[in-house]
């Protein structure tokens, strides 16, 4: 512990410190404390000591959480993507609205785990704004704002099971069925016999294909901003990777790629790479095509006015087709790790919980008790 030293004008002083620590030399952050007398000294340093413990000791006691999380969000533009702060963005608008006024120093954690709870049931945005709240109460204790982050130790819900399917029986008869373009049948099939995720497909060019040897090479992705399309490295490295062309997709990829001329296998009737917006009307009329195939029936509008409502025969999406090709592979006995490199997965955990599924319904208790029960009855 530091001593206390008399000064040259008879004050008495005591080096105490921060807790916090100077990031160039690591060493800590020491306040110098004064006194009259050794008695007034120690009284000033508790004093001090306690600031510290409670929160009050600080720079600027006017920032509400609002106007740093604005300010935080300004400083981080520049080093996140465009996607990340629109997700950010989106939180500090719609989630932070119980907390926003709050001081910074009287931020407690059941402010915060009142704001957080109101995402009860939505793990995935509860868990983002809980973190995006503890790294702005981080950033704010370096600032030496506050010197202690409320949200350490707030606490969001279990994450739920996560749900996936492949596709029905019926899907598999009508998909075939559909009065698909060229280019609509020839993304459907990518995803269902390539298993690629939808970033991937957007990406692909002509060289991405080799027909002689019947592979495809995928090496990266078309993901969007605000609406711009942007190319970018694979979701992990292991996104890197060749596959084989399946017979199911040979012919309708053949014939596609000898109707084009562009670089890019899917794009704007302009040529140019999609947008958020345009494949999303790429995409629907994909889906609505299939839910016409399947019975359903599609949102009719004329001149601004519904005249027949939508009725939804199917929730496919294009993850539904990745999932059955996973399922491909497990009922074609191609192993796991050979699975998780088709699929681009980094480890073998997803393709694991796909297989393990698939296991159950390949061999019910029900089945095995029938067989046993036949033999021995």
């Amino acid at each position: 512990m530091a001593r206390a030293t008399k000064r040259k004008d008879n004050r008495y002083m005591k080096n105490v410190g921060t807790g916090k620590y100077d990031p160039v030399t690591g060493k800590e952050i020491r306040k110098s404390i004064y006194g009259k007398t050794q008695k007034e000294l120690e009284d000033n340093v508790a004093h001090f000591k306690s600031q510290l413990i409670t929160n009050t000791l600080v720079k600027d006691r006017t920032w509400t959480f609002g106007m740093y999380a604005r300010h935080w969000l300004g400083i981080k533009q520049n080093s996140l993507s465009e996607s990340r702060m629109m997700v950010l963005n989106a939180l500090v608008n719609k989630h932070i609205t119980d907390i926003k006024d709050i001081l910074l120093i009287d931020l407690t954690k059941s402010d915060i785990q009142k704001c957080i709870n109101k995402l009860n049931g939505h793990y995935s945005e509860q868990k983002e704004l809980r973190n995006m709240i503890r790294s702005i109460l981080e950033d704010a204790i370096d600032d030496g704002l506050i010197y202690r982050n409320a949200c350490r130790k707030v606490t969001i819900g279990k994450k739920p099971a996560a749900r996936t399917r492949a596709l029905t029986p019926a899907e598999k008869r009508a998909i075939p069925e559909c009065d698909f373009t060229k280019e609509e049948k020839c993304f459907v099939y990518l995803l269902w016999y390539a298993g690629l995720r939808p970033e991937e497909a957007r990406a692909l060019t002509i060289h991405s294909v080799d027909l002689d040897n019947e592979t495809i090479h995928v090496e990266s992705c078309l993901a969007f901003g605000k609406n711009q399309g942007r190319l970018k490295e694979t979701k992990t490295p292991a996104g890197v990777r060749d596959i084989d062309i399946l017979p199911p997709l040979l012919p309708v990829l053949r014939d596609y790629m000898l109707s084009i001329s562009q670089l890019y296998l899917f794009t704007q009737t302009s040529g140019e790479l999609h947008t958020k917006t345009t494949y999303r009307r790429f995409w629907k009329k994909i889906y609505d095509k299939i839910n016409l195939q399947l019975g359903g029936r599609n949102q009719v509008i004329k001149k601004g006015e519904i005249i027949q409502e939508a009725m939804k025969a199917t929730d496919i999406t294009p993850y539904v087709f990745r999932h059955e090709y996973a399922t491909i592979l497990y009922y074609s006995g191609i192993d796991i790790k050979e699975a998780a490199r088709l699929m681009g997965h980094t480890d073998t955990a997803m393709i694991l919980n796909v297989y393990a599924e698939l296991d159950k319904k390949k061999s019910s208790s029900k089945d095995k008790l029938t067989k046993y029960l036949s033999q021995n009855y």
